[in-house]
């Protein structure tokens, strides 16, 4: 079952193969080893992260600047797509 969930550091590895994966030509910048310090510094409850069993399937970062928001770095597993993940109700 998936589950969503605020990023906690233990799902960085998930996180960082996953953008690899759905973002292969993202700059340095935007890689999860830079981004993910970053964000944790400024709104870090706006990072979540799929989570199925201790996976990271799909990640989500988003942004408030107290009148717009901002999603950014949507990203679902391949398999999980499939699956109708990252798909509204």
């Amino acid at each position: 079952m998936v589950t969503i969930m605020t990023y906690r550091e233990a799902h960085f590895v998930g996180v960082a193969a996953l953008w690899a994966e759905a973002f292969p030509n993202d700059p340095p910048w935007n890689r999860a080893d830079a981004a993910i310090p970053e964000k944790l510094a400024h709104q870090p409850d706006l990072l979540l992260v799929a989570d199925d069993g201790g996976r990271v399937v799909g990640t989500v970062m988003a942004g408030y600047d107290g009148h717009r928001g901002w999603l950014y770095s949507l990203a679902v597993e391949g398999s999980g797509s499939a699956k109708g993940s990252g798909r509204s109700s």
